[in-house]
């Protein structure tokens, strides 16, 4: 099942420990260093979500849409396809 950005965003604040150096990081989706590859991520959930794009960022399976990226390649077809998906 696909999340969206935010829901994702809301995983990582989820009480994690992380350190830089002797600094504690509260909260990972807020701090500088790693606000910008949070939100990057988030926004590939987004395009997976956007109707454009989510023949090339998804597939169905099993009654569901997933990412791409855990497409089982079982043909040439498949490995170009998450090729795309990249």
């Amino acid at each position: 099942m696909l999340r969206s950005g935010k829901e994702h965003l809301e995983t990582l604040r989820d009480g994690r420990v992380i350190y830089i150096g002797s600094e504690r990081v509260d909260d990972v989706t807020t701090h500088q260093a790693f606000r910008n590859a949070a939100q990057t991520v988030a926004m590939i959930y987004e395009m997976k979500a956007d109707p454009a794009a989510r023949a090339e960022m998804t597939y169905e399976e099993d009654g569901g849409r997933h990412s791409i990226y855990f497409l089982r390649a079982r043909s040439r077809e498949d490995l170009q396809r998450r090729m795309v998906g990249h």
